[in-house]
């Protein structure tokens, strides 16, 4: 653990050297403990996007 004035420099805040990080299982990415949900939530959308996307176009090419 820090003395408390360490930062590491990951993303766009720095973030105090204490900080928990574990890794994404989906993309490998070091996520802070307390960004893991929100982390995961914009994996799940975006993966919701790519799915409407791709039966939109199979709409459009068996049209």
């Amino acid at each position: 653990m820090s003395s408390g004035g360490d930062f590491i420099g990951i993303g766009p805040r720095p973030l105090p050297t204490d900080t928990a990080f574990y890794p994404c299982v989906i993309c490998g990415t070091a996520i802070p403990d307390k960004g893991r949900s929100i982390h995961d939530q914009w994996h799940a959308d975006t993966a919701d996007a790519v799915i409407d996307t791709a039966r939109r176009v199979e709409r459009m090419e068996a049209a």
